[in-house]
């Protein structure tokens, strides 16, 4: 590679770098993208292309500088500071454009996945559960419930009905956003089983072949269990994937899920395409 040439990399997927996502449009925020139009402005200038430095650009041309603006405050961070976080964290790897560098920024992704996964499971047995199980916020409409069943007074059966459905709702909610993850956990989960298999051509198939997959699968199951979590995960880290990186659509996922399975080991989660190394 050419001496000049510096190649980093950077979270997200090719709009986050190219751009031409809108807010919303998959994901919550798309200022991702302008953190690496930043990184290549400053960089340009700095190499002697004829621009204004970036604090002269607004005077120069205020509707260009707007394309630079960070609008979008998560918690108290923009999405620059969000990245900057992220770069701290996995700084031994920023400048190793190498499979296990690329690996682990996979594997951070996959520690935010079990995490919001965890959370998904836990809010969807509180929507789910019986009368003992759900919490005091919401033991005081249940009783609504019986009192009503005794004297059937209009405006209790009422206040029944609406908490029914807002319930009802909350959980078609709660699963279009986060029911593709109960996918991710059954690969875990069958990878796992091929490995542990009483079967010899089974287990020695994924030791050879799906040792990779294999070790994330353990990975997700220990994190799922409160086990070997990684060190000091900044929250800035997680709320980077959040609003930052998390595709949001579910028909996106949906079309993750219905890639050809032959493509990836039969595995769609768990398996990481190669990584193009320059030369």
């Amino acid at each position: 590679m050419n001496n000049d040439w510096r190649e980093e990399l950077f979270p997200g997927i090719s709009p986050d770098v190219g751009g031409g996502l809108e807010d919303g449009n998959q994901k919550p925020s798309s200022e991702l993208s302008t953190v690496a139009l930043h990184r290549m402005y400053n960089s340009a200038y700095r190499a002697g292309v004829p621009i204004p430095h970036m604090d002269d650009l607004a005077q120069a041309d205020r509707e260009i500088a707007q394309q630079f603006e960070f609008n979008h405050v998560v918690g108290s961070h923009t999405m620059f500071g969000l990245v900057r976080h992220y770069e701290r964290f996995m700084r031994q790897y920023r400048h190793e454009l190498t499979e296990e560098a690329f690996r682990a920024h996979i594997m951070l992704y996959l520690y935010w996945q079990s995490q919001r996964f965890a959370e998904y499971r836990h809010a969807k047995n509180i929507l789910e559960g019986s009368q003992d199980e759900l919490p005091g916020w919401l033991h005081s409409r249940v009783s609504e419930l019986v009192a009503a069943l005794a004297d059937s007074e209009e405006n209790r059966w009422q206040t029944v009905a609406q908490e029914r459905d807002r319930l009802d709702a909350a959980l078609e909610e709660l699963d279009e956003s986060w029911s593709w993850l109960n996918q991710v956990d059954e690969e875990a989960t069958d990878l796992i089983r091929r490995f542990e298999s009483a079967d010899p051509s089974v287990s020695r198939h994924a030791r050879l072949v799906l040792r990779n997959e294999c070790l994330m699968a353990y990975r997700w199951r220990d994190w799922l269990e409160g086990q070997n979590l990684p060190n000091d995960v900044p929250e800035a880290v997680m709320l980077l994937f959040s609003h930052g990186m998390h595709d949001t659509v579910p028909e996106k996922m949906d079309f993750r899920s219905n890639q050809q399975a032959n493509l990836f080991h039969g595995y769609r989660y768990f398996t990481v395409r190669g990584v193009e190394v320059p030369t």
